[in-house]
């Protein structure tokens, strides 16, 4: 059935005028594939059926070839077989002996027969007795290749064989001669006769047959091109209409599904339709995709808006914080140093008059001052750390931290506690003062927490994770109650036991290290138990860092 070659739809025309617009400016279409070569599937496929063609007509001209040459083969045996047992009979005289002259007068009759090149007797012993030759050349071969070999001679006798010479070959039989015996039986051997007929017509025939079925395939070949041509195209054209549609769908961009008309009701056909049918689903589907991304960029687009509206927001409560930080920390620090002023006035005019208890609420006066004001300027660098960063610079972590614990060495050697860094810590990329604030605080949280009892060791390690470098800061001390975990890292929140202790401190100082730490996209976490001390563990993504061959072991 033949199939229309209109295009499959306006809207593959459509894209396909995009899409040569877009080459025609110097850019490659989004659904454009490598040029083709010179060995396109039509030819290819008539390329394939020319030679199944060639290799079946090859194969039927050789049959043929085959066939009638073992048919003229096997006539020429017959022949031979039969004039030369006749020539047999004939042979020998009334006497029962191989008479030279008899013989010769005999045999020489058969040069009037056509294609005979000997007839020779030779006696039992196969010496030449007397004959008719008319090829010598054939006789001497046949002497030279059969009578000096008795065992190839033995295997002839009665068979017709084939003794080769330029152009053909000719057949021979060895026919043996017998006396006559009693009642008509054969008597005595007496030797053998010897025919050979010439080939050549027989190989001029087979030569003749070659030919003719070598022009016939020729032909055959000749005329079938056109016919291997037009069935290449029934096959391939379909195909590469679906090719040229596949690369259309693949672009995108159609307004209508792209479609491939072919009236087939064979497998192209019905590939066709499938094509058809995914064509129509993925243009229904494209149309939802594009439909969902617009509500999708629509949300976004108002999830965006709402964002910058909270970020705005955000950067002005921030904003309005520091500066009621700063408002706070001024209206506070003023009365406090006028109070701390007044009591210090006091101290110096009348504290030789004023009685002991007087003299101490004075100074406890002072000391409160001062512990408040200290306590808001920490408030007011709490609220700093996100929104005002610091000069970005490389700090060899090694030298910062060996330099805070030289700073605590007074506290190290008071209280009786090992320091140890364990292996060289790498250089950052970090704010210098508050990486050496977070370690500062630690080390003074873990000397104020140590306890009196048991080993007083405070150790200080890091180590290289898939994606970041891990610092631990680890103490012997009194360690924290499960229950006092969650609340560690909050701000104005301590444990139980620094309560009961007395320990000094205002719960600021984990709220500030967890702020720093989550400013450069870390973790902090703390792993303890009580009586054996606690670890708090600091994560920094690795693109904080140089090398991690400035980690030790």
């Amino acid at each position: 059935m033949r199939e229309r070659d209109d295009a499959p739809t306006s809207g593959l025309m459509a894209l396909r005028a995009k899409q040569g617009g877009e080459a025609g400016r110097g850019e490659q279409p989004a659904g454009t594939t490598r040029r083709l070569g010179w060995l396109t599937l039509p030819l290819k496929t008539t390329l394939m059926l020319l030679g199944m063609l060639i290799a079946v007509v090859a194969a039927c001209g050789g049959i043929s070839v085959v066939t009638a040459r073992t048919i003229l083969q096997s006539n020429m045996t017959t022949q031979v077989e039969e004039f030369a047992f006749g020539v047999a009979a004939a042979l020998p005289g009334e006497d029962d002996v191989l008479d030279p002259e008899f013989l010769r007068d005999r045999l020489e009759r058969l040069s009037d027969t056509r294609g005979v090149d000997f007839a020779m007797v030779t006696d039992g012993q196969m010496h030449p007795v007397g004959g008719y030759v008319r090829d010598g050349q054939a006789w001497s071969r046949y002497r030279q290749e059969i009578l000096t070999n008795a065992a190839r001679l033995n295997g002839r006798i009665g068979v017709v064989g084939r003794v080769g010479r330029a152009g053909a070959a000719d057949y021979v039989v060895a026919t043996p001669l017998f006396a006559t015996g009693e009642k008509g039986r054969p008597g005595a051997l007496l030797g053998y006769l010897h025919v050979a007929m010439d080939g050549t017509a027989e190989a001029a025939q087979v030569r003749y047959l070659e030919g003719y079925v070598l022009l016939a395939s020729v032909a055959l070949v000749l005329l079938a091109v056109p016919l291997a041509g037009g069935v290449a195209r029934h096959i391939t054209v379909p195909i590469r209409r679906l090719a040229e549609a596949s690369r259309a769908l693949a672009g995108g961009g159609a307004a209508a599904p792209i479609q491939v008309q072919l009236a087939r009701a064979d497998e192209l056909g019905q590939l066709a339709e499938a094509f058809n049918q995914m064509s129509a689903t993925l243009h229904a589907q494209r149309e939802d995709i594009y439909r969902a991304n617009q509500r999708l960029e629509r949300k976004v687009q108002e999830r965006t808006e709402e964002l910058e509206r909270v970020n705005a927001q955000l950067k002005a409560e921030m904003a309005e914080k520091e500066d009621f930080l700063r408002a706070v920390s001024h209206d506070l620090n003023a009365p406090l140093r006028n109070i701390a002023g007044m009591a210090k006035v006091l101290l110096n005019k009348y504290g030789p008059t004023l009685p002991p208890d007087g003299v101490q609420r004075l100074e406890r006066i002072q000391k409160n001052v001062d512990v408040e004001s200290e306590l808001l300027n920490e408030l007011l660098e709490l609220s700093r750390i996100r929104s005002r960063r610091e000069k970005m610079e490389r700090v060899d972590l090694q030298e910062l931290v060996s330099a805070v614990a030289e700073g605590f060495s007074g506290d190290f050697e008071t209280r009786g506690l090992s320091f140890r860094l364990a292996g060289r810590l790498p250089t950052m990329r970090c704010e210098r003062a508050r990486l050496r604030q977070v370690f500062q605080n630690l080390i003074d949280n873990a000397i104020k927490y140590m306890g009196e009892a048991g080993a007083r060791e405070i150790g200080i390690a890091a180590r290289w994770e898939a994606r970041e470098l891990v610092f631990s800061v680890r103490d012997t001390g009194m360690g924290i109650a499960a229950e006092d975990m969650p609340q560690l890292f909050r701000i104005f929140r301590r444990a139980k036991n620094a309560s009961m202790l007395n320990i000094p401190g205002k719960g600021v100082g984990l709220a500030y290290v967890k702020s720093i730490v989550e400013t450069y996209g870390g973790r902090l976490w703390a792993e303890s138990e009580l009586g054996k001390g606690t670890t708090f563990w600091m994560a920094f993504p690795l693109k904080h860092f140089e090398s991690r061959q400035e980690v030790a072991a």
